[in-house]
Formats: C-alpha cells, sequence, structure tokens
C-alpha cells in the first residue's frame, strides 16, 4: 500500500492500525477513504484483468443507457405519429372527393384528425 502512495492516516485505518491523535483529529469521510483504496487497488490485485468501477460511473453509464433508449424510442414513436397522422389526413382527402361520402359531417372528421 505505500507503492500507492496513500494518505499514511487512511492507510493505517484500513489495515486496522492504531492511528493516535490523528484519529481523534482527522475524521476522514467515506469518499476520501474509499478514493485512497481505489489508488491501492492496482497494488492489491492478484488479476490484472479486474478494473475496478466506482458505483458512481457504473449508475452513470446506466443513466446515459437510458437516455440513450428513451431517445431512441422518443424518435421511433414520434416517426410514428407523423405516419399516422399523414395516413389520416390521405383518408380524410379521399373522403372529401368521394360524393357518396358527402353527407358526413366534416366536423367529425376534424375532431378525430389528430390522433396523437
Amino acid at each position: 500500500m505505500q507503492r500507492s502512495r496513500l494518505d499514511k492516516t487512511i492507510r493505517e485505518m484500513l489495515v486496522g492500525h492504531a492511528t493516535g491523535l490523528d484519529k481523534v483529529y482527522y475524521m476522514a469521510s467515506d469518499e476520501e477513504i474509499y478514493s485512497e483504496y481505489l489508488k491501492a487497488i492496482p497494488n492489491l490485485q492478484i488479476c490484472a484483468d479486474f478494473s475496478p468501477i466506482s458505483k458512481k460511473q457504473e449508475d452513470q453509464k446506466k443513466k446515459d443507457g437510458l437516455f440513450e433508449l428513451k431517445q431512441k424510442y422518443e424518435k421511433e414513436i414520434s416517426s410514428l405519429r407523423e405516419v399516422i397522422n399523414n395516413k389520416f389526413t390521405r383518408i380524410f382527402s379521399l373522403i372529401q372527393q368521394n360524393h357518396m361520402l358527402a353527407h358526413v359531417k366534416p366536423d367529425v372528421l376534424s375532431s378525430r384528425q389528430s390522433i396523437c
């Protein structure tokens, strides 16, 4: 752990040694202790393939993935709405052109024009 250049007091705390008065005058936060611990991991690990990812980084990756999915589906929904509205507009214009359907009230059709 000395090779990792950890804070002396935190290093002693991590291995369970008494820190004397440092423990009274210096109260390290959990984040500081965790940050120092992360510095030591490369010198403590057995398998070189292991790379620690902090909880914050992991959560951020998940949020980014969810945000990308949300954007993708919002685009798809928007394009589907556009297709539906275009089809409805086409149907509406065909109905207006057909004399047999002229008895259908336009206000009924127009109230249903914007489906989404």
